[in-house]
C-alpha cells in the first residue's frame, strides 16, 4: 500500500525528498517519499493548548483545600480525592484508550479529549453552591477521564509530523504544555478565589474561576474541530515510513496563606520542569544519548529532592523555590526523556502504545505513592517521607542503568540513509 493510498483521505502536497538535500532514503531498491510539513507546527499548538487547559484543572480544588473544605462544607480526603482522582481513573480507562487510538487515530483521539474535558468543565461550571460538591466532583471526574487522551500523546504525535532532527524537540514541547497546565493549576486557583469572610463570596470566585476554564476548554474543543489532523500526506521521517510498511526489519517489543505558598512552590517547580522538558528534548535530537541522559536525569532529580528536603527546613522561603526549581527542572524533564527512551527501546510499536504503558504504571504507583506519603507524614513526618521518596528516586536510578541501549529507532533511520 501507497502512502498516497494510505493517507488518500487529507489533502495531497507534492512529495519532497527530506532535509539536507544531498540526503537520500531508500528501502531496498524503493525510494521512501518524506516531508515535513509547516502545519506540524499549528497541530503540536492545539495539543499544547488541550493539555494546559486540562492539566490546569487536576490541582485546581487541592491547591486552595481549606477554602474548598469551607465552601462546601466537606472533609479533606474528598478535596484530596479530587486531584487523586486524575491517577485513579487512568488505570482502567488507559487501555480501551490505547486501543481507540490506535484504532481512529491522533485526531479522534484529541477529539474526545478535548470533548470530555469541555463537558466536564461546564458540570464544573454549574455545582458552584454548598450542597453541590458531589456535581463538582462529577465534573472533575469527567475532565480526569479525558485526561487518558493525552498524557500518551507526545511521542506518538512527534513520530508523526516532526522529522527525525526535531522529533524529540516536538515530544518536549507536547510535555511542556503539561507542565504548562500543571503551572497554571497552581498558579491561578489563588488568584481567583480568595479566602473570604463570606462563603457567598467565595462561590462568586469560583463561579468566575469555573466560568473561564470551561470557556477556555471550549475554544480548545473549536481548534480541535476545525484544524487538527490525523496525520500528514506523506510521512515526515523515514523510520516513520518504514514503520507505515510494517517493514522496519525489527519484531516489536509488545505483543498482539498557606495556600498561596504551596502554590508559588508548585508554580516554580512546574516552571523549572518546562525548561527542563524542552531543553533535555533537544540535548536528546542533538546527542542521540537516550540512555545516559535519561540516568543523568534520574539521578540529579534524587539530589534535587535531596537538597530540597534539607532546605525545607531552614525557613527560607529563596531557598525553598531555588531547589523547588532545580528537582522541577529535572523531575520535569525526566518525562519527555522517558518517552522518548521508551520509544527508542521498544520501535516499531506505536509511541502512544509504549508511553501508555509507561503512564500506567507511573499512574498505579504515583495513586500508591500520594495515599502512602500522606500517610508518612502524619506517622514520620515530612522530613523522613521526602527522604524515603529520595531513596525511591535513587532505586530508579540503579534500575534504569540496567536498562539494555537497544536504540531501534535509530537504526533504522541509519539504515535507510545513503549518502550521495
Amino acid at each position: 500500500m501507497t502512502f498516497e493510498r494510505k493517507y488518500k483521505d487529507l489533502p495531497s502536497e507534492p512529495p519532497v525528498e527530506l532535509t539536507p538535500i544531498r540526503e537520500k532514503y531508500f528501502h531496498g531498491d524503493e525510494v521512501l517519499k518524506c516531508k515535513v510539513y509547516k502545519r506540524r507546527w499549528l497541530i503540536l499548538l492545539i495539543f499544547v493548548l488541550f493539555c494546559i487547559v486540562s492539566t490546569s484543572q487536576w490541582t485546581q480544588y487541592a491547591i486552595i483545600n481549606n477554602i474548598v473544605i469551607r465552601y462546601y462544607n466537606v472533609e479533606s480526603v474528598y478535596v484530596e480525592w479530587t486531584a487523586i482522582v486524575y491517577m485513579a481513573v487512568y488505570v482502567p480507562a488507559i487501555i480501551p484508550a490505547l486501543i481507540f487510538l490506535e484504532k481512529k487515530g491522533l485526531r479522534w483521539a484529541i477529539f474526545l479529549g478535548a470533548l470530555g474535558t469541555a463537558l466536564g468543565s461546564w458540570i464544573k461550571a454549574v455545582s458552584v453552591a454548598p450542597d453541590r460538591f458531589w456535581v463538582t466532583f462529577t465534573g472533575q471526574t469527567f475532565v480526569a477521564i479525558s485526561q487518558v487522551f493525552l498524557l500518551s500523546i507526545p511521542p506518538r504525535l512527534a513520530a508523526v509530523w516532526f522529522g527525525s532532527n526535531q522529533v524529540s524537540t516536538a515530544c518536549a514541547i507536547g510535555v511542556f504544555g503539561n507542565q504548562v497546565g500543571m503551572a497554571a493549576g497552581f498558579l491561578l486557583p489563588p488568584v481567583f478565589v480568595k479566602n473570604h469572610d463570606n462563603v457567598e463570596d467565595i462561590g462568586s470566585d469560583l463561579s468566575l474561576m469555573f466560568n473561564c476554564t470551561a470557556g477556555a476548554c471550549t475554544f480548545v474543543l473549536i481548534l480541535v474541530l476545525a484544524f487538527f489532523q490525523a496525520a500528514p500526506p506523506l510521512p515526515p521521517s523515514p523510520e516513520e515510513a518504514l514503520k507505515m510498511q510494517g517493514e522496519s526489519g525489527k519484531e516489536g517489543f509488545f505483543w498482539g496563606n498557606g495556600e498561596q505558598f504551596a502554590g508559588e512552590v508548585g508554580l516554580v517547580f512546574v516552571a523549572g520542569g518546562m525548561v527542563g522538558s524542552v531543553v533535555f528534548g533537544i540535548i536528546l535530537d542533538k546527542t542521540h544519548k537516550f540512555k545516559e541522559t535519561t540516568v543523568a536525569v534520574y539521578g540529579f532529580s534524587a539530589l534535587g529532592m535531596l537538597a530540597f528536603t534539607f532546605t525545607l527546613g531552614l525557613g527560607s522561603r529563596l531557598f525553598v523555590y531555588v531547589t523547588s526549581t532545580f528537582v522541577g527542572c529535572f523531575l520535569g524533564g525526566y518525562m519527555a526523556v522517558g518517552f522518548e527512551l521508551g520509544s527508542e527501546i521498544t520501535y516499531p510499536e506505536p509511541e502512544s502504545t509504549t508511553a501508555g504503558i509507561v503512564i500506567l504504571g507511573t499512574q498505579i504507583l504515583s495513586v500508591f505513592h500520594a495515599m502512602a506519603y500522606s500517610w508518612m507524614v502524619h506517622v514520620i513526618g515530612d522530613f523522613w517521607a521526602n527522604i524515603v521518596l529520595t531513596v525511591t528516586l535513587l532505586i530508579g536510578t540503579g534500575l534504569t542503568v540496567m536498562i539494555p541501549s537497544d536504540l531501534r529507532r535509530q537504526a533504522a533511520h541509519k539504515s535507510s540513509v545513503l549518502h550521495a
